[in-house]
């Protein structure tokens, strides 16, 4: 079972259900499925949740994997993806919706800017 949502042409992702747990990720042609221990801490999330909606459980299958990675004696988690990570939350927050461009990409001058600018004031 997948969950849908209308993008307006944009590349959708679809969270794959195993009853009420998120058994992996489809956007366009790929596919990504999760462990049977990721996949247990998806459980719960209300039916129909869009893939936004699922963030929380993410976020813990985000934090177990990274464990396992610093287990194996691998680098835990990138500066570049935790800042994008942070950015991407922050307009899911603040607006309930991202979309990565220059203006909201912290690779960009103008989106650091905007971003610190943002913060600085209470944005």
């Amino acid at each position: 079972m997948l969950t849908t949502h209308d993008t307006g042409g944009a590349l959708r992702i679809e969270a794959i259900l195993t009853g009420d747990a998120v058994a992996g990720f489809r956007a366009g042609p790929h596919e990504i499925q999760l462990t049977e221990a990721e996949r247990s801490l998806t459980a719960g999330d209300p039916e129909g949740a869009s893939v936004i909606a699922r963030q929380e459980a993410m976020k813990r299958v985000g934090f177990l994997r990274i464990w396992n990675r610093l287990g194996r004696g691998e680098p835990g988690y990138a500066v570049d993806e935790g800042l994008d990570d942070m950015v991407v939350d922050y307009h899911l927050e603040k607006f309930g919706w991202y979309r990565h461009n220059p203006f909201t990409s912290h690779r960009s001058g103008l989106g650091r800017a905007l971003l610190r600018a943002a913060t600085r004031f209470g944005g």
